[in-house]
């Protein structure tokens, strides 16, 4: 058996030390889950939402304690992992709604009887969860597919144990039927294992790599959905807004909140050339120098915290120092952030206007300008990318937004507002590299059930008046 451990990156602290699930263990689970299935999908569908409401009763009696477990473990202010906490409880409410709205049933009448949409579950889901939202994303997938019927094997990221640990505590406080909700902890080989188990369903966020990995491995088995909610190379475009100062505050927002650990975060600041892109880039720099980072438990508190590893932080640092190799000019400079541990760095703004730099996520606080003559420019250097998951526009003139919105690539495209603000209530995913086509949130109700459509009369008639071209 191999034994791994979470530690708080702010302080070295153990969270969590325990052994990964052999791939025995991942496919008893995932048999369980086969097990559970029929009787689940069988049930009324109020039974299922009485189940998820009682797990929502259980995350609002521990939500400071769930808050406090995804802090330890991602190093997260308190302030934003009650957000966090708030997001999971408020999604119980939320994904019952988009049932209702995306994958309910409806019945019209026919000559004949009637016509029926219904949507039936796909089977064993498995959920795989990241490390940066290690509740609140993959609780976005597993309640939903509790709703349509699926049944759940579930494998937190090996970063995040601890906060897997205490969903399946919630889940079983909830007094959910057995083998309904799994839990297998481990790395990568237990996801592989997991993969290997018979899933009908696999609901995955994390890198575009892993996402590219998947695909391949099950483009020749049909049968398995895929729900990938992957990462971004994404652009935000200021253009004709004269408040540099305002504009400040959007960008970082943008770029640096969750120390860049967001899929939804700006990683390309595009900017007019000359005075007034000039201007703006003064104005983040100055603001991004006021921004604190530190341990979760400060007191103030912090605007951020670390990366999730010393050895994210390492493998960033380097992807930054590549660009900084090819030309990429420093405008303000990464590096330690006092005495604190490898995994704390300060936020970085580079140059790479006029560089071929590499069309990859740098899941850190690194922001990259890119200058350019025109709007239409502009555009096109934010389409410049084989990912499509957030862009966003800053700008004075609302002509400006209506062109923007008709040209972006980008499942989410924000006006004057940051690129990581989403909507529980809206569709979350993106194009290319950055998804397959199923964006999750409220569209997760889509890629957890399947539809079936019915012709449907209450007895058999003969329709042979129906058939043309009969001989006498």
């Amino acid at each position: 058996m191999t034994t791994f451990t979470s530690t708080d990156p702010a302080t070295g602290a153990t969270n969590w030390q325990g052994e990964a699930a052999s791939p025995a263990q991942v496919q008893a689970a995932a048999d369980a889950a086969r097990a559970a299935f029929p009787d689940w999908a069988d049930r009324p569908r109020q039974d299922r939402i009485d189940a998820v409401r009682r797990y929502q009763a259980v995350l609002k009696d521990r939500a400071p304690q769930i808050a406090e477990a995804i802090s330890r473990e991602t190093g997260k202010p308190l302030w934003e992992t009650k957000t966090e906490a708030a997001a999971m409880i408020g999604k119980v409410d939320i994904s019952i709604r988009a049932y209702d709205e995306r994958t309910g049933e409806r019945t019209a009448d026919m000559a004949f009887g009637r016509a029926t949409l219904r949507h039936r579950p796909h089977g064993v889901a498995a959920v795989l969860g990241p490390f940066n939202f290690p509740g609140h994303l993959p609780n976005g997938h597993i309640v939903p597919a509790l709703l349509a019927g699926d049944t759940v094997v579930f494998k937190p990221s090996e970063e995040t144990p601890l906060v897997g640990q205490v969903m399946a505590e919630a889940f079983a406080a909830a007094d959910l039927p057995t083998g309904v909700v799994n839990v297998v902890q481990g790395g990568r080989e237990t996801g592989a294992a997991l993969l290997d188990a018979g899933i009908d369903a696999l609901m995955f966020t994390g890198s575009g790599a892993a996402g590219a990995y998947f695909r391949k491995k099950f483009a020749d088995d049909p049968h398995v959905i895929l729900a990938l909610e992957l990462g971004g190379n994404n652009p935000l475009v200021v253009w004709d807004a004269a408040d540099a100062e305002a504009v400040a505050g959007i960008v970082v927002q943008s770029a640096f909140i969750t120390t860049g650990q967001r899929c939804s975060c700006a990683r390309r600041l595009i900017v007019p050339e000359g005075a007034q892109g000039d201007a703006i880039v003064e104005a983040v720099t100055a603001l991004s120098d006021r921004l604190t980072f530190a341990p979760w438990d400060s007191d103030p508190e912090p605007y951020a915290g670390p990366l999730i590893s010393a050895r994210a932080a390492q493998a960033a640092l380097q992807a930054l120092q590549q660009r900084i190799d090819l030309g990429a000019t420093v405008i303000r400079r990464s590096g330690p952030v006092d005495n604190l541990p490898g995994a704390f760095v300060k936020p970085a703004i580079i140059d790479v206007t006029g560089l071929n730099v590499l069309d990859e996520e740098m899941f850190a606080p690194f922001l990259q300008v890119i200058r350019v003559p025109t709007f239409d420019v502009a555009i096109q250097a934010a389409n410049n990318t084989r990912y499509g998951l957030s862009a966003g526009l800053v700008s004075d003139d609302p002509k400006n937004w209506d062109h923007f919105i008709r040209r972006i690539r980008a499942g989410v495209v924000n006006f004057n507002r940051p690129t990581t603000g989403a909507a529980g209530d809206m569709p979350f995913g993106g194009l290319g590299a950055s998804g397959n086509h199923r964006p999750s949130a409220y569209y997760a109700a889509d890629y957890c059930a399947y539809p079936v459509a019915s012709f449907e009369a209450d007895a058999v008639a003969n329709i042979e008046g129906e058939i043309k071209g009969l001989r006498a």
